[in-house]
């Protein structure tokens, strides 16, 4: 189990709410490798989807979670953040984290990243300009 350290007590309860295109998975795999170093329980998903149903649109529920003889002390996934929900399953001295990116710098990386796949940025060059004319007519 956690110990102290000459810094201070280690965090036994995290929850890291990814979120795209901020560095997340780095932090993830960090908070990861924290748990797995400590000895600590990560809340894994009862089905195959990491997300937690994030894709098709679902909030999370405390359900989606493998089922556990332990407390869980480490959540760390892309999921549409409910926190009555999370609540039920992280302990009260939970510590909560997650990044907030410059929304103009995120919003840049979004279009690089997802050009091809979305079909409104798609119709625009996949440049600086195409950028540019999508966000001067976003409702084509």
């Amino acid at each position: 189990m956690a110990q102290h350290t000459d810094k201070g007590r280690i965090k036994e309860n995290v929850f890291f709410l990814k979120t795209h295109k901020t560095a997340s998975t780095v932090v993830q795999n960090v908070i990861l490798r924290y748990a797995d170093h400590h000895g600590l329980l990560v809340g894994a998903p009862a089905f195959n989807d990491h997300k937690f149903g994030y894709s098709a649109g679902k909030t999370f529920h405390h359900n989606q979670l493998r089922k556990s003889q332990h407390k869980i002390s480490i959540l760390c996934h892309h999921m549409r953040f409910n926190y009555e929900e999370v609540k039920m399953v992280m302990p009260t001295q939970t510590v909560f984290v997650t990044i907030i990116r410059d929304p103009a710098s995120l919003f840049e990386s979004f279009f690089d990243y997802f050009h091809w796949d979305c079909d409104s940025f798609a119709r625009v060059p996949h440049t600086e300009l195409g950028m540019r004319l999508w966000l001067n007519n976003t409702k084509k």
